[in-house]
Parts: structure tokens; sequence; C-alpha cells
């Protein structure tokens, strides 16, 4: 089914979940992007690309994602919706690399001044440096 473009439309944008209401036996037409989209009391996930065309099939709740970028579709008249804003979980190896870059440029800092330590005055002097501004 092709819906009219001039209908409905809405742009979901990354990060945001559609939750969908009175969806059974309605159509949603995707545009652009890619949206992922499953219903409740269904084990199957549907990835739509442009162009695709869904029909949601079950009573209840359904729920979309765009992804990767904004994803835009058109929607069958009846169903109603809200969106969910989506904060990125903690992600702990994130978070262990974050610390281990922050270790390494101090301690590549301390071996910087380590080394502008051994030069003489006038080599410092040479670089615009003087003694007392190596801390």
């Amino acid at each position: 089914m092709q819906l009219d473009l001039n209908a409905a439309t809405l742009s979901l944008q990354p990060g945001q979940i559609l939750r969908i209401h009175n969806g059974q036996a309605r159509h949603l037409s995707l545009v652009q992007g890619s949206l992922w989209v499953t219903q409740e009391s269904d084990p199957r996930d549907t990835v739509l690309s442009a162009g695709d065309d869904f029909r949601f099939d079950r009573p209840g709740t359904a729920l979309a994602m765009a992804l990767g970028g904004t994803a835009q579709f058109a929607y069958e008249e009846g169903i109603t919706f809200d969106t969910l804003e989506v904060k990125p979980a903690w992600n702990p190896l994130r978070a262990l690399f974050a610390l281990a870059r922050k270790w390494l440029v101090r301690q590549r800092a301390g071996r910087d001044r380590d080394a502008l330590r051994t030069l003489s005055d006038r080599e410092l002097r040479d670089i615009g440096l003087h003694r007392s501004q190596l801390v």
C-alpha cells in the first residue's frame, strides 16, 4: 500500500523511540532512512528501508526507532503515538578507554617535562622557555 505523502508524516530522530497505539490493520510507509519496528507479542523484528511499507498485524503497542539517521514516514489515519527519548547507556568499556587515554596523556606530559628539565638554560631560551616555567 502506497500512502499519500501529503497525508500525515513524521520524522523520527536518532535516540527517539516511537510508541505506536491503535496500529492494528493500519500501515506506515517509510519515505527516508531506516526504521526498526516491533509489535507487542510478536517475536519478529522488522527493519524498513526507504520505500518499504509496514502493516501492523497485531493488537497492542508497537515500537519503532530510527536506525542510523533520521527516518521520515507517512502513516495511516487513526494511528496514535508518543515519542520517548532514550539516553545513552553507561558503557564501561568506553569509560575504561577514556581513563586510559587520560593516563597516557599525563604520562606523555610527564616525559616531556622530564626531557625539558635535561636541557640547559640556553637551550630552554632558544625554544622560548625559562626554567621557572617547568613545573
